[in-house]
Order: C-alpha cells, then structure tokens, then sequence
C-alpha cells in the first residue's frame, strides 16, 4: 500500500538502543510502511505518523497482526499521543487568539487595564479555565467586548445569528468566546462547542415564608375536625344519657341526682367537667356515678393532650405558605422580571398552560436596583443560575439583607450544559477539551467557584437562600413565650368577662323589676 500524498512521516522507537527520531521526506510517495514487522525493531514498541496536508493517521507496530495497525485516523489527533500512546494537548506556540467576553455575574468579567489601556479578564470562574487552557495549549490573546443587548447571540430556524458571541464567531471576528454558553442544538450549526465544564440549573428565587404574627385559630389548631367532632358527639351522647338514667333513678328512690334532672343543669355540669372547672359528689348517685367518672377519665385524657399540642403550637412560630411550584407564583400573583429579554422556549414548558400564565407575570427590570425595589415589595421573583446546588447568579449586585430572606424554588426549569465557544471548525477545540477534562476531574473547577463567590459574597448568604424558614439567631431552641402568642387566648378572655358583665347586668335588671 503506498501512500501517494504523504509529505512527512516520523518514527519513534520505544527503547533505548533504537531511541532516535527518523524522518523520511519522501514527496514521492514511493515509501511503504506495511513492508515493516516486528522483527525489523526487534519486537520494541514502535508508533509511526503519518502526516498529510488534510489528516494525520497514528499506526502502531501490532505484534498479534505482525504489521502496523491504524491507532486514530482523526483529524489533528496525532499530536494527541506521546510514546506510551497517551493523550496529550497540542502545543501552538505562543499562536495569538481573539477573545470575546462579556461581564457575566460570576462566570466572567472584563475590565479596562490601566497600564495598557486594553481590555483584559478580571474574576471570573470561566476566565480562570480559559487561561489554564491557554497556558496548557500555549496560546495568548487580545480580549473583546460589544455593547450587544444579547451578550450570548440568538440562532434563528431560518440559518441567521444575530448579536453577541454567537454571532462574533459565525463572522470569523473572534476565534474563541465565554459568558455562559449553553451548548444547545441550534448553536453547534453555526459554531463548535467545547464539553461541558459544569451544569446549571435554572430556578426562581422566591421570599421565604414570613411567621403568623396573628394565630386567631389558636384554640382549634391542636385537634383536626373529626377529632373535635368526636368530642362534641362524645359529650351530646353522654348529657343525653345521663339526663335519661338521672329520670330513671329519681323514680326508683335516688335523691341525689337533682344536679342532673334537668338539661340545662346537665349540660353545665357535663361541659364543667370538660373543661376541669366542675366535679360533682358521686356519692349515693346510683350507677350514673360510673357514666359520670369515665367522662372524667376520657376528658382528662383529651385536655392533656390538648395542652400539649397547644403548647407546641404557641412555642413553635408558623410560617405563611411556602412556594414551591409555578402554580404557586400564579396562584399568589408572583411577578418576575429580568435586565434582558429572556429566552422562554429554554426556560418554560411552553405547552403547560400554568407556565404560560406565569410568562404574562414578566415585567422587564430597568436596572439592578429597580430589581431590588420590587423584591423588597415582596411578591415577585427572580431568575436564578444554580451551581453545584449552593451557587446561583444574576443576583451578585443585591444586598445580601435581602438574599438572606429569599430562598430557591423546588422546580428546576431547565438543567443546561456550560461550555466555550470555538469557531466551526476550530484547530483548539479538541486540545481545549483534553484540559477542561483534566481541570474537572481534579475537582478545580469547583474550587475557583467558590473562591470567586466568597470573593464578592458571604457564603453563609448561599446556605440560607437553601433554606426552608427563615434562620434565628437562637438555632433551633423553641422561642421564647411573648404576648403575641396569647393574643388570641387574651382575646377569648375579654370576650367571656364583657359577655359574663353583660348577663351580669341583665339579670340585677330583671331582679330588680321582680321585687317591684
């Protein structure tokens, strides 16, 4: 087999007594590497490369097959591989590159070099990984930036890009670009994409549930309706029989149960005895006294427990309804809103008719701070980018006070995949690749995250945005008893003493009328 278009070939030979580098220039092509095997390299390692203008095809020397076999027949993979075999990265030689970048929260940030006056990369967890790659590739770059209000670019169903580092790099004006990309379809038609580097998710920043100062249900909370229904069932059943054996036993001989022969004085002794205030003499009472101790029984039982409950209820502070879904937002009339035009299609599900409602809620936000006036106002929420579940973005600029009361919603809108953009076609994606690969799985992509996120913010914001209620200074110990939480109770009182004041009053009035 002859390999006509071949301008170059190189050998390296594993061990140490054949250690040395032959090139053979053979324009004419005439040279014939399968006349090899084995034997002629005294069974050592051996891998050829062949290089030709187009493609570059890796062999090795297969003791099994007695002849070069093909190892990758890729194109710019031959570089990859050093003598063991291994993967390795390309080395470009200082080759300057145009960079596109853009101010992105804390995944980039350009800023103007004094000393310079050029554009330069700032903070950033994609400016650090873009300049390990180019210290591992060997590249050096000029950093741009545009004025476009869509920093990413759009890719429309008709083949056209418009704005942003999608379309710097479909126009050839820039070789590499980074501002959270997400690797999607449409994109890969008009640019290479490198692997992913993280996953983020996308998700709303609600306000978290704010505690019932008010607990007018107080008195009802610690039992659920059919356990009150049972007490009430449990009491009308027993007046009702007491009231009957009270009449039985009057006319068998009984003098003692007058306190029950009537329905008024009955219900006040039976629900005396609920409420622990009365507790008739059963003695010579007959066998009512049996009907009228077991209800002592059952209802000690019953307010013990209703003294517990209620307890934990008024140590324990209760939180209005927490939001967790879409449907929650719509149902509360939540608004939301961002600096840009957001893309809906990644964001929503377009055909479920809860989350079209929710997109009726948006109202552009002018600036940052129009952002905060409306999250101080409560009721509204914002998009936020989540990282490794303890970061988020598109909020950097808002006071931490008020991160500290908001919280992730449950709902995941979307999950995408991070990663640069290179254009079509593009000699250092694969290389690119090979490094991002090395930085991910040696765990420093997380590491300059979080060394970025607690640069600018406080991590223990981050930790509270996760968290269901809102955080005490006491922890977790019940807090401490105040007038508010026996407002309702003090409430019932008043109403009891006016009402008792009142009858009070009519009954002195009908007395005196009596009399005259």
């Amino acid at each position: 087999m002859r390999m006509k278009q071949t301008k170059y070939r190189f050998l390296f030979c594993k061990n140490e007594e054949m250690n040395e580098f032959l090139t053979t220039n053979n324009k004419a092509g005439l040279w014939n590497e399968f006349l090899y095997s084995p034997n002629d390299f005294n069974f050592k390692d051996v891998i050829l490369i062949s290089v030709h203008p187009q493609k570059e095809t890796v062999y090795q020397m297969s003791i099994y097959h007695e002849k070069f076999v093909v190892l990758s027949k890729q194109q710019d993979q031959w570089f990859g591989h050093d003598l063991e075999g291994k993967k390795n990265v390309k080395n470009f030689h200082k080759t300057r590159v145009k960079l596109i970048a853009y101010n992105n929260t804390l995944f980039s940030s350009v800023i103007n070099n004094s000393e310079t006056g050029k554009l330069s990369l700032a903070n950033g967890v994609e400016c650090s990984l873009f300049k390990e790659i180019a210290k591992r590739i060997n590249i050096t770059w000029d950093v741009y930036t545009s004025n476009d209000e869509d920093k990413w670019g759009t890719a429309h169903l008709n083949n056209t890009v418009t704005g942003g580092a999608l379309k710097w790099l479909f126009m050839k004006r820039a070789d590499v670009a980074f501002c959270s990309l997400w690797i999607e379809d449409t994109r890969l038609k008009f640019i290479d994409m490198s692997r992913f580097w993280t996953l983020m998710c996308l998700k709303f920043l609600v306000p978290k549930p704010q505690p019932l100062r008010e607990k007018w249900d107080l008195l009802f909370k610690p039992f659920p309706l059919s356990l009150w229904l049972l007490v009430l069932f449990s009491a009308s059943l027993t007046i009702i029989t007491v009231r009957i054996m009270a009449d039985v036993q009057k006319q068998i001989g009984y003098e003692q149960i007058n306190a029950f022969t009537s329905l008024s004085s009955t219900i006040f002794w039976i629900v005396g005895m609920m409420l622990l205030t009365n507790n008739p003499r059963t003695n010579r009472m007959g066998p009512i006294r049996h009907l009228i101790n077991w209800w002592c029984i059952f209802m000690f039982i019953m307010s013990t427990s209703f003294s517990s409950i209620l307890y934990s209820y008024i140590t324990s502070p209760e939180y209005t309804n927490i939001v967790l879904e879409i449907e929650d937002m719509v149902k509360a009339n939540y608004h939301w809103g961002l600096t840009y035009p957001p893309p809906f299609d990644f964001i929503f599900q377009m055909q479920n008719p809860v989350h079209r409602a929710f997109i009726e809620n948006f109202v552009p936000e002018r600036n940052i701070d129009d952002r905060v006036d409306r999250l101080k106002r409560g009721q509204y929420a914002t998009l936020a980018k989540c990282l490794y579940e303890k970061h988020f973005m598109e909020t950097e600029n808002v006071p931490a006070a008020i991160l500290n009361d908001l919280r992730t919603a449950r709902t995941c809108m979307n999950q995408l995949y991070i990663g640069f953009g290179f254009v079509k076609h593009s000699p250092y994606v694969k290389s690119a690749n090979l490094v991002i690969q090395r930085i991910f799985e040696g765990g420093l992509i997380e590491y300059w995250l979080s060394r970025v996120t607690e640069a600018r913010m406080s991590p223990a914001t981050f930790k509270q945005v996760y968290e269901i209620k809102p955080h005490r200074n006491g922890g977790n110990r019940p807090s401490a008893l105040s007038y508010k939480q026996f407002k309702v109770v003090m409430v019932v009182w008043i109403i009891g003493c006016v009402t008792s004041t009142i009858v009070f009053a009519v009954e002195c009035q009908c007395t005196s009328r009596d009399r005259n």
